[in-house]
């Protein structure tokens, strides 16, 4: 009877965290973007810098954003802020991590965003002839989150970021260009 009980206890807890899990992806797209940065939305008076335009027929424009409230994210040091628009509609924000992005720097930021959105896809790149990636992805229904920490060959260091986008927006852009 003791162990009747204790298996269905045990049954409770798992299928209950298998949901919170779940739901935990879902914030992605309730959240939808990033701090003040909401996805699909046009650039407004957000104190950025323009810093690039490129694409043939002038559609992407990247921004860096440069306000003090995004020094650090998780106690970690973020070098910079990059949100990306497609057609004047915010497709992406990148959060890159300084050069000296260490494995403990790692470790606080994986272990914040599997708090926030559930464990993620593990994901590793081994491209010895340029750079390694080890890393996790989260996919929402609307949105994608990428967060690596990677090593390049070509200036010896380590570094990381957090690449949020929409799908939509994402498709509409490789559909357009293919």
């Amino acid at each position: 009877m003791f162990n009747k009980i204790l298996y269905s206890l045990i049954t409770i807890i798992t299928f209950s965290y298998s949901d919170l899990s779940a739901q935990s992806v879902n914030q992605l797209d309730t959240k939808y973007g990033f701090k003040s940065f909401k996805l699909g939305t046009a650039p407004n008076k957000l104190n950025s810098n323009k810093i690039d335009s490129w694409d043939k027929n002038s559609n992407i424009t990247k921004y860096k954003y440069s306000a003090n409230d995004m020094d650090e994210l998780f106690t970690v040091s973020v070098n910079r802020v990059i949100p990306t628009y497609y057609k004047n509609k915010l497709m992406s924000i990148l959060i890159d991590f300084n050069d000296t992005f260490s494995e403990s720097d790692y470790d606080i930021v994986l272990y914040s965003l599997k708090n926030l959105f559930g464990s993620g896809n593990n994901c590793v790149i081994d491209n010895s002839d340029y750079t390694n990636y080890i890393g996790r992805k989260w996919v929402g229904k609307k949105v994608e989150m990428d967060f690596f920490r990677l090593y390049t060959n070509e200036n010896n260091k380590w570094g990381g970021y957090i690449s949020i986008t929409e799908k939509a927006l994402q498709k509409q852009r490789i559909n357009n260009e293919f």
